[in-house]
């Protein structure tokens, strides 16, 4: 850490989120973040967690291509990753995407490819987001984008049409859930676009995104999202 870092954790100490004790540059203790499920070993594109950290694709990704290109996750979805997505998503705990945002940032950082030139918040329906008040996934982004200083566009990929939640209803109904529920208002002039989310589950709903961004011109759509749904 750097001075004033140093200062302001003296003055207002972190603390972490699953044990309550003294954190150091984060609201996450060493010894917590240690007993995480991280995702060691993940397929390159939807980063399904895979047995085999020598294997690239997954069994889904090899027999039907998705339009987004790469997936970047930090966990297994599994408690207490899982409460704490909860929390964010749907009692305004803030502090959780506060620091699923950090994590993230730390995490893109470290990656040797290209960061994208814009990101964008999956839209929650307007319906949906007057009820929660929040959209998760443009509240985890905002700290991600003033840290690489990367635009931000939430204006633009709209949900036209109130699905069904994902996680509510059966996997093979997803796809026919999200299809065609989402519109550009207006072309996007880049060609690589960062699609920011909470979870991904089945991954439909980043697809149909991906898909319709990709006929809008867009070259490659990496996903980013706090954690990945075992199959």
């Amino acid at each position: 850490m750097n001075w004033l870092s140093k200062l302001t954790a003296l003055v207002l100490p972190y603390t972490c989120v699953l044990c309550h004790g003294r954190a150091t540059d984060k609201d996450l203790c060493a010894a917590c973040a240690s007993e995480l499920p991280w995702l060691k070993a993940g397929c390159v594109k939807c980063a399904l967690p895979l047995e085999n950290s020598a294997q690239k694709l997954c069994g889904v990704c090899q027999q039907e291509n998705p339009h987004y290109d790469a997936t970047i996750a930090l966990f297994d979805y599994a408690n207490p990753i899982a409460q704490l997505v909860s929390q964010f998503k749907f009692h305004q705990k803030l502090v959780y995407g506060k620091l699923f945002a950090q994590l993230l940032t730390e995490k893109l950082a470290q990656q040797k490819k290209a960061l994208p030139q814009v990101l964008i918040p999956i839209p929650l329906h307007p319906k949906r987001l007057q009820e929660r008040g929040y959209n998760q996934a443009l509240e985890l982004l905002r700290p991600i984008a003033k840290h690489f200083k990367i635009p931000i566009d939430y204006k633009n990929l709209q949900r036209t049409r109130a699905t069904v939640q994902q996680s509510l209803i059966h996997a093979d109904k997803r796809k026919s859930n999200v299809k065609n529920a989402f519109a550009l208002q207006k072309a996007l002039r880049y060609k690589h676009v960062g699609l920011v989310d909470d979870v991904m589950t089945t991954g439909h709903t980043v697809d149909e995104c991906a898909k319709l961004l990709k006929r809008q011109g867009v070259e490659k759509v990496t996903v980013i999202v706090i954690a990945r749904t075992r199959l």
